[in-house]
């Protein structure tokens, strides 16, 4: 399982190196993508080599790091077109939506149009009428374009020709056209902080084969005081000695720490992928690496923990082998949303609930959320129980909350089952409501602990 730990950079020699020269890395790596990106790109390389070759020459940078270029832009545009893939699939459930829609109002407009034609309307139903022809309009035109989004999409994924990459971001660009409001004094303010983001980051290409698993950067483990120091090659291949590194020393890993000491002193041979990223509160390191895990243990568990998820709050319940609930928890989520706060509580919470189901040997079983359909086809709420549910389908941070669990639970060797969401809350109040005293959430998270029993 691809796992990442982040390290905090000191400052010093090797953070002033990425200062001077994350502009250049930047540069040079737009130009190896506008490369990719051309008509003639396979007629003038036949191969990766070539290309790495003529990076080399043309710009006077090591093989290594031109190497990790060009397989850092083949590996994103690979992954653009998986994920326009996923859009294509978004787009047909609004387009769906949109299609519903314009039916029930053409339907709807056609029947005023001729009573208004016979003077049968009263001047409530003629505002009626102006307010769902101009509607009407409005989701002809949307669906127009989104038909040419989709038309766009199949025609590039149909074609070899790859997709675009947007450096620095689609919505900080578009913050130049509006600078007072997005609270730039001017055009180079903005543009100084375009170029910050632009240029943020450096990657460096992992390889099993290389010290410390890695091309450009290497780790090292330091036994007399279990730190680690960070050596960098530099981008010029004409320095020779000394001089092709730049440092950074004392660092500590705390997370996983042992897993990353295993590759650094060779007792396991396996890529590490480095990246630096530049934030306003300094330089990190970005260490990813496949963490081998425990075998997942398939049955012998003593109960099962069901999770009932909801907007700021987790509701757990455990029932044993014969179906009797044993153990509830509630458990808040005050900072839930899609920031980093609610990242740190999220993992921090989902690892101390699988730490639990290891500890008193539970098996986890949860819903199975998936809301972007449900997303595409939403209209906008027409009274405030539709607006409420809107808006927690929106806040609800589903994808994040699975993708957690899914982690944590395969680290520990804990089998996790996905079950459908439906009905889940009114089959749970129906059955133990009354006769257990559990409110809404309580009862679902005890009739997805019971999933043996429902299932049956």
């Amino acid at each position: 399982m691809e796992t990442t730990v982040k390290i905090k950079l000191p400052k010093g020699e090797l953070t002033n190196y990425l200062d001077d020269q994350l502009g250049f890395y930047g540069e040079l790596y737009r130009r190896t993508y506008r490369i990719i990106i051309s008509p003639d790109y396979k007629e003038k390389f036949k191969n990766k080599g070539e290309l790495r070759n003529f990076l080399v020459s043309e710009f006077g940078i090591t093989s290594r790091l031109a190497y990790t270029i060009v397989s850092e832009i083949e590996g994103r545009l690979k992954a653009l077109r998986e994920q326009n893939k996923y859009f294509l699939r978004v787009l047909n459930s609004e387009l769906f939506r949109i299609e519903t829609e314009i039916d029930k109002l053409e339907k709807s407009v056609t029947t005023l149009k001729e009573k208004a034609r016979e003077d049968q309307l009263t001047e409530k139903q003629l505002e009626s009428l102006k307010r769902k022809k101009h509607k009407l309009y409005w989701l002809k035109n949307k669906r127009n374009k989104k038909k040419q989004k989709k038309s766009w999409i199949e025609e590039h994924l149909r074609s070899e020709e790859p997709f675009r990459i947007g450096f620095g971001s689609k919505e900080l660009f578009k913050k130049q056209y509006n600078l007072k409001e997005n609270g730039y004094k001017n055009h180079e303010q903005w543009y100084q902080d375009y170029v910050f983001y632009r240029d943020h980051n450096m990657a460096s290409l992992g390889s099993a084969a290389e010290s410390s698993g890695n091309l450009c950067s290497t780790l090292l483990f330091n036994k007399e005081n279990g730190t680690y120091t960070l050596r960098l090659r530099k981008f010029d291949k004409n320095l020779k000695g000394k001089e092709r590194y730049v440092w950074a020393k004392n660092l500590r890993i705390g997370y996983l720490e042992e897993k990353i000491r295993e590759v650094v002193l060779k007792k396991k041979s396996k890529p590490l992928y480095h990246r630096f990223v530049r934030s306003r509160k300094g330089y990190y390191l970005h260490v990813s690496f496949d963490l081998d895990c425990p075998e997942i243990k398939e049955s012998g568990y003593l109960a099962q923990c069901g999770l009932d998820y909801n907007d700021k709050f987790i509701e757990l319940a455990v029932s044993d082998l014969k179906g009797n609930l044993i153990y509830q928890k509630h458990i808040d989520l005050p900072y839930h949303g899609t920031g980093s706060r609610a990242q740190t509580e999220m993992e921090q919470i989902v690892s101390e609930l699988v730490k639990l189901c290891q500890k008193n040997n539970w098996e986890l079983i949860v819903e199975d959320l998936d809301f972007t359909i449900t997303k595409a086809r939403m209209r906008k709420g027409r009274n405030q129980p539709e607006r409420n549910f809107n808006r927690i389908i929106h806040i609800l941070d589903y994808r994040r909350y699975k993708e957690t669990l899914e982690r944590a639970c395969k680290k520990k060797g804990i089998k996790i089952t996905f079950i459908p969401p439906y009905f889940t809350s009114i089959n749970g109040l129906k059955k133990f409501g009354e006769s257990k005293k559990l409110n809404r959430h309580q009862a679902a998270a005890y009739f997805i602990s019971r999933n043996r029993f429902e299932a049956a």
